[in-house]
C-alpha cells in the first residue's frame, strides 16, 4: 500500500483510527500533517509513518474507551523519538527501535523529519516472560541482527502490501521482535516455554464452549494445580485468560460492521459464551459498558 498524504484534521482522523485513539497534541489551524502506510499480516499490522515534528498521544480517557491488548515496536528510520509511558522515557534515533503497550496511555515525541516503521500485535504472540517483556520496555533495540531482518521484513511487507503466507510471516515478525529485545541467542526457559505452548493452545481452542482449566491440563500432561503454578508469575490465571481473550473476541465482533446483523447471542456463542447474564456482567466490569453499546450504529431509515 502506498503512503497517502494527509493534512491536519484528515491525518488526526487517521492516527484515532489506524492507531487506537492516538492523536496529535495541538491540531489547531493548519496543524500537523503526515502519511502512512499499512500492511496486514494475520493479527499483526504493519505500518510506515512519516511526519513533520509533533506529539503523539493516548489518553486516559481512550485507553479506558478503546482497550486492547496489543504492544508497539517504533522502529526509527529518520529524525528521533521519545516513548513516555508511566515513569519510562525511552529515546531512540535512526537504526534503534522501543517497545512499548498500547493498552495503557502514552505518548511520542517525534522530532525532525521523522519516519518510523511501526509494528503492532497481541501481548500474547510474544515469546517472553512478562519479566522480560517488562524489562525491554525500559531499553532500546539496535536495527542490526535480528533488528536488521525484522526491518527489511517491514519494508518488503509495506511495499508489497498484503503477502502470502501471511501467517508465518507474522509469527516471524513477532519471534525477531523477541530476539532484538532479549538478544539473538534467547531461548526461552522451559517453564515459559511450556506456558506458550498453553497460551497457544487456548488461542487455537477458544471456540470450544469446554474449553477450561481441566480441559487444558489434560491435553499437556499437566495436573491441575501444575498448570496453576505455571501462571502464578503472569497477570491472569489460565482460566482468566480464556474468559479475558473470549470477550476480547467478542467486543471486536460486535464492533464490527462484518456481523451487524448477529444477535449478541450468536457472536458469544461463537466465542464459547451462552450465558448472557454473566457476559454482560463481565462485559460492563472489563470494558464499562454493555455489548450492546459497542455495536455500530445503524443508519436510521432502514438502511445498513
Amino acid at each position: 500500500m502506498s503512503i497517502v498524504l494527509a493534512e491536519a484534521e484528515e491525518w488526526r482522523e487517521s492516527l484515532k483510527e489506524t492507531f487506537t485513539g492516538l492523536v496529535p497534541d495541538h491540531v489547531r489551524g493548519s496543524g500537523p500533517v503526515g502519511r502512512l502506510a499499512k500492511a496486514q499480516l494475520g493479527e499483526v499490522s504493519l505500518f510506515t509513518v512519516v511526519g513533520e515534528p509533533q506529539t503523539l498521544r493516548r489518553s486516559v480517557a481512550q485507553s479506558r474507551r478503546l482497550p486492547t491488548d496489543l504492544l508497539k515496536v517504533c522502529i526509527q528510520r529518520s529524525g528521533s523519538a521519545v516513548v513516555q509511558q508511566g515513569d519510562r522515557e525511552v529515546a531512540i534515533g535512526p537504526g534503534q527501535m522501543a517497545l512499548y503497550d498500547i493498552a495503557r496511555p502514552y505518548a511520542l515525541r517525534l522530532e525532525g523529519s521523522w519516519r518510523c516503521d511501526v509494528i503492532a500485535f497481541p501481548r500474547i504472540a510474544l515469546p517472553l516472560a512478562e519479566r522480560d517483556i517488562a524489562t525491554a520496555m525500559r531499553n532500546r533495540a539496535p536495527t542490526h541482527g535480528p533488528g536488521q531482518l525484522l526491518t527489511a521484513l517491514v519494508r518488503n511487507v509495506i511495499s508489497e502490501g498484503c503477502a502470502s503466507g501471511s501467517q508465518q510471516l507474522a509469527s516471524a515478525a513477532v519471534a525477531l521482535v523477541a530476539a532484538a529485545f532479549a538478544g539473538s541467542d534467547h531461548v526461552p526457559a522451559d517453564r515459559d516455554a511450556q506456558r506458550l505452548r498453553v497460551i497457544a493452545f487456548i488461542r487455537a481452542h477458544l471456540s470450544d464452549p469446554d474449553l477450561d482449566h481441566n480441559m487444558i491440563a489434560g491435553a499437556h500432561h499437566l495436573s491441575p494445580r501444575s498448570l496453576h503454578r505455571l501462571f502464578e508469575s503472569e497477570p491472569n490465571t489460565a482460566s482468566q485468560l480464556i474468559r479475558s481473550l473470549r470477550l476480547d473476541a467478542i467486543r471486536r465482533d460486535l464492533s464490527s460492521e462484518q456481523h451487524v446483523d448477529e444477535s449478541i447471542a450468536t457472536v458469544a456463542a461463537r466465542w464459547g459464551i451462552y450465558d448472557m447474564a454473566g457476559l454482560c456482567r463481565r462485559f460492563r466490569s472489563l470494558y464499562g459498558m454493555t455489548p450492546s453499546d459497542v455495536r455500530p450504529v445503524r443508519p436510521r431509515g432502514g438502511g445498513r
